[in-house]
């Protein structure tokens, strides 16, 4: 039978061992977001303790921010914008944080998933597929985990507030002294990187819960194909009855194997189902603030233009530099993504169909190609 492996448990520990998940479990443990599989069967009382205190140094932060913007207000419209992004941001990984222990023991499954739910389908004809799939995977989300560390460090030493601080924060004793702004820094920094940095570690773990799943299913597919490849080629004086036993036993495996995907891709859905709403709300708020302090410049031409009716007696420098400006501003501002097109809802609409328009095309190519 090809493809079996002489060691079954050997394959499967193999697969595990390839597709081991700890560079990313290790730090959302160490930093009490979710425990380590192997410390689940331990009392949560101490994780849940430093759990809770991390997650207040998140709430006092977004507390901090909501009062100054309910003392501030809309004056300031770059203050608004950006402590509100900054409070969407904390308060939705407070959500996040909630949802990991709710969903605790799925994710933890999930987790150990190739070794356990998937070992039986293992052979040794795997193992490498299966490496290099999950090298790449491995590759990806430590260079996105540390594009994230990079930004945080640069946006950490970037002032914003009066103070120096890279936040505008309402508290409670006087951050210009060196001591009151040493505290404060720290403060900022482990909420950052706390924030910041575990989103993007869970986010990868997600990832790689996802790319499981698939590398699953390209393996099934493999198995399908080459069984059906072997029963066409078989020779002549094979025993019918033999192949025919060798075929259904096969197939039921194949078979087990395609229904485990499918209750793993469900038990994934019922665990990120809540959490990718959440987030994509978050996203899409954070963008809504952004593109309506752009738009306001609009606003900009029609004030030049009364300005201009109304200074009927100044001199004709002045008048014609705010026709200058009344012209620069008929262009409206614009954050474009690398130069190639302005971030607005239309661009939105032309990439997701000339993204769904390479799916397509690269779907009828592979299809043609089988």
């Amino acid at each position: 039978m090809a493809g079996t492996a002489p060691s079954p448990s050997g394959a499967a520990a193999a697969a595990e061992s390839v597709s081991d998940l700890n560079y990313l479990l290790r730090p959302l443990h160490w930093t009490a977001v979710l425990r380590h599989p192997s410390g689940a069967g331990r009392s949560p009382l101490c994780f849940r303790l430093y759990t809770f205190a991390m997650a207040s140094f998140t709430l006092s932060f977004f507390c901090s921010e909501v009062i100054v913007l309910y003392r501030e207000g809309t004056a300031d419209l770059d203050v608004f914008t950006l402590t509100l992004s900054v409070a969407d941001t904390d308060i939705i990984w407070l959500f996040r944080m909630a949802h990991a222990i709710v969903c605790e023991r799925a994710f933890h499954k999930l987790a150990l998933q190739v070794g356990r739910d998937f070992a039986e389908f293992v052979t040794w004809d795997d193992i490498p597929v299966l490496r290099v799939q999950c090298r790449k995977v491995r590759r990806f989300t430590l260079t996105y985990i540390s594009f994230g560390i990079g930004a945080c460090s640069c946006y950490l030493v970037s002032p914003v507030s009066a103070e120096g601080l890279p936040f505008i924060l309402a508290l409670p004793f006087d951050a210009t002294q060196p001591l009151g702004f040493g505290v404060t820094w720290v403060y900022c920094m482990i909420t950052t990187l706390h924030v910041v940095v575990m989103t993007m570690i869970l986010d990868s773990f997600n990832v790689s819960l996802i790319a499981q799943l698939r590398m699953q299913i390209t393996l099934l597919s493999s198995k399908i194909v080459s069984l059906a490849k072997e029963v066409s080629e078989r020779p002549e004086n094979y025993s019918e009855t033999y192949a025919q036993y060798e075929l259904r036993y096969r197939l039921l495996k194949c078979i087990r194997h395609h229904q485990t995907i499918i209750k793993n891709a469900d038990l994934l859905e019922r665990s990120l189902g809540a959490m990718l709403l959440a987030q994509s709300l978050s996203i899409g708020a954070s963008a809504c603030f952004q593109m309506f302090q752009i738009a306001t410049s609009e606003n900009l031409a029609l004030a030049a233009y009364d300005a201009v009716t109304s200074l009927q007696e100044c001199p004709l420098s002045l008048k014609r530099s705010l026709l200058l400006l009344m012209h620069r501003a008929q262009r409206p501002l614009r954050v474009t993504a690398g130069g190639f097109f302005p971030l607005s809802r239309e661009s939105f609409v032309s990439v997701v169909n000339v993204s769904y328009s390479f799916f397509a095309i690269l779907r009828n190519f592979k299809n043609e190609e089988e």
